[in-house]
């Protein structure tokens, strides 16, 4: 969770996202590490004083620096240093692709999923049952994402951080909607929604099978809000969690050139 009470949302495969943020407010990547440097690092466990110190004492930080951009980074002003650092994080975070789940690879007709995952697919591609492709992506959607902001139920009235892209708008039309999150590595990235509020792929599932609360704003695609959700049975929503499991890219998570210490 991040200090303010949002949950952190995954980074990966973001040199693809449009819009950045539970908000999708900041529209560049680069932007995204500048603002956490400007707000005193809360994200990064420093603050500039030190940073600069790390700089200065580090062996080869500033050649790296001055070979990507041409400044000697402990000579740059405050500003010049966040703008420079928050290029450099914005370039790494553009590194962080992921390819090679489970699905990836049945796709690519290199693995083969089990009937469980199978269905849990057709579950989730269903407008019947699971409904969860408009939002989320397909397999012509490796992103599994769509980039765009919605209500999605989770509120009946909305204070703070619940408002959502209101609060960047002030628009009454946006209060309650957030950017849909990728479910790529969904399994490894709880707690889930914008506050963190669900620990457990299943209590997400169950959510959006019977927890559903109706706003002025809630999502078209919310289409069985008034019945409090898909009404997915025990059997469905095991299936279900199956096929989200199979979006894991164990080889992204153990990429050593990802976590290569400094």
């Amino acid at each position: 969770m991040g200090p303010n009470g949002m949950s952190i949302p995954s980074h990966v495969n973001m040199a693809w996202n449009s819009n950045f943020g539970w908000t999708g407010s900041e529209k560049t990547l680069d932007s995204v590490a500048l603002a956490d440097l400007a707000e005193g690092n809360i994200f990064l466990n420093a603050n500039n004083d030190s940073i600069l110190a790390r700089l200065e004492r580090h062996t080869e930080y500033p050649k790296l620096f001055w070979q990507a951009f041409g400044i000697e980074i402990v000579k740059e002003s405050l500003a010049e240093r966040q703008k420079y650092i928050s290029y450099a994080l914005a370039q790494f975070m553009r590194t962080q692709i992921s390819y090679n789940s489970k699905f990836d690879r049945y796709l690519r007709g290199e693995a083969e999923l089990t009937t469980d995952e199978y269905d849990g697919y057709t579950i989730f591609m269903n407008e019947d049952k699971g409904d969860c492709f408009h939002c989320h992506g397909s397999a012509s959607n490796p992103l599994w994402r769509d980039n765009m902001r919605h209500n999605n139920g989770l509120n009946s009235t909305f204070t703070g951080n619940d408002l959502g892209y209101y609060n960047v708008t002030g628009n009454p039309a946006d209060i309650g909607k957030f950017r849909t999150p990728t479910l790529r590595n969904i399994e490894l990235t709880a707690p889930y929604m914008h506050d963190g509020r669900f620990n457990t792929l299943e209590e997400v599932v169950n959510f959006y099978s019977t927890g559903l609360q109706h706003s002025a704003t809630i999502d078209p695609l919310m289409k069985k809000v008034d019945e409090g959700g898909v009404q997915l049975n025990p059997a469905e929503k095991t299936k279900l969690i199956a096929f989200l499991k199979t979006l894991t890219d164990s080889y992204f998570i153990s990429d050593s050139e990802l976590s290569k210490p400094n």
